[in-house]
């Protein structure tokens, strides 16, 4: 039987040329394999993103904490804010946009100069103690536009002192959301002290009564107790100066 021979390499250059053509076959190769690599991995890549497309994030809320409906713990407490709102004593409802944040708005055809402020104020001071939401929102707002309302401003010396005792329980309260709404509404509160004492509508003689200097030096180590430095610095140079006009 015979076999066929390979051909004789006679001449360098035939080895050369032989030599080429071999590289170039590997070569040819090599990249055919790389290029048919890098197509599966695109491959891949693309069902795996169309994959990860095509799934829903989940959202990420906040997490608040929030009254319970189906619980009677606020519904044991005639006194309580919570209550009070729920029963329609208090004059305003929550609404919410479209991105979910909530808005205080006062009830249609109410007028601020015939809003009893004792009790409505008084019970929206009580509800700086409430921590659940949204009462303790309802309540901030409500104070601070009960407090801005130029008309209304002399029923406020009458009921002021029914604000202390929950103002400085509010200050001393281990919850940072409630101690904040409380630092808001001393300082509005303290600012509007100072304007009654300019327009002469009451004495300092009268704020000692009211408010006796035992308490505001307890609300005054409350507020520099908790407050870190910024808010130190901007409370204590509205306290020393309203202090000092009041003859603290």
């Amino acid at each position: 039987m015979m076999y066929k021979q390979s051909p004789k390499i006679n001449s360098n250059e035939q080895r050369m040329n032989q030599i080429h053509r071999n590289y170039v076959a590997a070569d040819y190769n090599q990249n055919y394999s790389n290029n048919l690599l890098n197509s599966q991995m695109a491959e891949k890549m693309m069902i795996a993103y169309k994959h990860q497309k095509s799934e829903k994030k989940p959202l990420v809320t906040k997490k608040i904490r929030m009254v319970d409906p189906f619980s009677n713990k606020y519904q044991r407490d005639i006194n309580s804010f919570a209550y009070v709102y729920e029963a329609g004593g208090i004059p305003c409802k929550i609404n919410y946009n479209t991105q979910g944040n909530m808005k205080i708005q006062w009830i249609q055809d109410v007028n601020i100069q015939t809003i009893p402020y004792d009790p409505v104020l008084v019970t929206c001071f009580n509800g700086l103690l409430e921590d659940v939401h949204p009462y303790l929102a309802i309540a901030t707002t409500a104070i601070q536009f009960m407090l801005q309302n130029e008309a209304a401003q002399e029923k406020i010396i009458y009921v002021l002192p029914k604000l202390v005792l929950p103002l400085r329980s509010a200050l001393s309260s281990k919850s940072d959301k409630v101690f904040g709404s409380a630092i808001k509404i001393l300082m509005q509160a303290l600012l509007l002290i100072q304007v009654f004492i300019e327009c002469c509508w009451i004495s300092s003689e009268q704020i000692s009564e009211i408010v006796p200097s035992p308490y505001l030096a307890e609300i005054e180590s409350f507020s520099f107790r908790r407050a870190n430095q910024t808010m130190s610095y901007c409370f204590g140079k509205q306290w020393g100066i309203l202090t000092h006009q009041l003859g603290f």
